[in-house]
């Protein structure tokens, strides 16, 4: 037995149907982000190459109203 059916026949077991195994990893990278884990380390976790693909992964938009420039001083 396969986990796509193994993940497929729980789920549909809570009422869930077609559930998949990518649909368990996307959950587990979203409650990671709201759980306050850094982008960064979910990007490891997941073994994406970049963080810019978890952002995307994620439905992440950047939010460009304050970014860290907006706190540095030179001089």
């Amino acid at each position: 037995m396969g986990i796509f059916h193994v993940v497929n026949s729980a789920g549909a077991a809570i009422g869930k149907d077609n559930l998949a195994p990518h649909d368990l990893r996307r959950t587990y990278a979203q409650l990671g982000y709201e759980a306050g884990v850094s982008i960064t380390q979910i990007s490891k976790l997941l073994g994406h190459a970049s963080v810019s693909t978890t952002q995307r992964y994620l439905n992440l938009e950047l939010d460009l109203e304050v970014t860290v420039s907006d706190f540095v001083s030179v001089g």
